[in-house]
């Protein structure tokens, strides 16, 4: 072999060796919960999620869809299905769990134990090293604020004497401190899916968080350092689109976390919650009423639901895609 063939295969061989490593990577944990079978560890690798937990040698495995994971558990003494649904920034779940292929129906919740994740993985909207810091304006309860933010650091100042922050953001949560001309104390900000508001708590010192303070983005203020494209949030496909469903075309509103919406049946209207991709509710028609969950996809073109008459669990199927 000519030198000048070994220097190609050299230059290959360092092309290609990143993006080896990147895939070798593995999971990214997502943390240890405090559960109803005591404690759990959770991996997350892209939408795939493993785990183990401290019950008769307890291990689950499963696909994660928004903030939706079905799977499997097993145990040294048998096995069966699992749902577990996350909240917003996968800080605590509500799930249920069955033996065998048994719909599950068994309590099985968890919360995030202190200390135990350093961010979101990245394959759940985490912070990425690289991305581009971004800094917006906020009409918030101590006047004009403008938060800058750089990967999980946030700083900000705002108009009453002389405020700063300053703190780390997990998921949609801000937690940090403020100091002022006059004083000083800690923050608790938790933003809503598309970072244009919060609500807040502050408090003197190292106290518990208390006082109220809100903010709503001022309109044409978020500005994106270097070359980042603006940031849209999957959920904004939701709003006036329509939907072909089990029930006939139906169309959504969306107001914060708060879902409207009609369908070609029976004059159909539903109102409900969205908590990350899943929409809890009711439906009425001009034949009865009943009770409603939606699970959407990732990027809220299309849903897996279930119905019901009155205050019954629902059951009948429902489900939809973006026309």
């Amino acid at each position: 072999m000519k030198l000048r063939d070994i220097k190609l295969l050299l230059l290959a061989a360092l092309i290609v060796l990143p993006a080896a490593v990147r895939a070798a990577a593995g999971p990214e944990p997502l943390g240890t919960f405090s559960t109803d079978f005591n404690d759990m560890v959770l991996r997350v690798d892209g939408n795939k999620v493993t785990g183990t937990y401290n019950y008769r040698d307890g291990r689950i495995e499963g696909t994660l869809n928004g903030h939706t994971l079905t799977g499997r558990w097993t145990q040294d003494n048998g096995k069966g299905r699992l749902v577990f649904v996350f909240n917003d920034d996968f800080t605590a779940f509500s799930g249920k769990w069955s033996y065998n292929d048994a719909e599950p129906s068994g309590k099985w919740d968890g919360k995030l134990k202190s200390g135990t994740r350093n961010g979101l993985p990245s394959s759940l909207g985490g912070s990425r090293p690289g991305s581009a810091p971004f800094s917006i304006t906020f009409t918030s309860d101590f006047n004009d604020m403008t938060l800058h933010f750089d990967g999980n650091k946030v700083t900000g100042t705002y108009n009453y004497r002389d405020g700063r922050i300053e703190g780390t953001l997990n998921g949609h949560t801000l937690t940090g401190r403020w100091t002022q001309d006059n004083g000083k104390g800690r923050l608790l900000f938790v933003f809503n899916d598309d970072f244009s508001a919060f609500s807040g708590k502050w408090s003197y010192n190292d106290a518990e968080p208390s006082g109220k303070w809100d903010g709503k983005m001022k309109s044409g203020t978020r500005t994106v350092q270097q070359s980042e494209t603006k940031r849209t949030t999957p959920k904004a496909t939701l709003s006036s689109r329509v939907f072909t469903s089990d029930f006939n075309d139906m169309v959504f509103h969306l107001d914060g976390n708060k879902v409207t919406g009609t369908y070609n049946y029976r004059n159909g209207r539903i109102e409900g919650t969205l908590n990350g991709h899943t929409l809890t509710g009711r439906w009425t028609q001009d034949n009865g009423k009943g009770r409603l969950v939606f699970v959407f996809n990732d990027d809220f073109t299309a849903f897996s639901g279930k119905w019901s008459y009155n205050d019954a669990e629902p059951s009948g199927k429902w489900d939809g895609k973006l026309k």
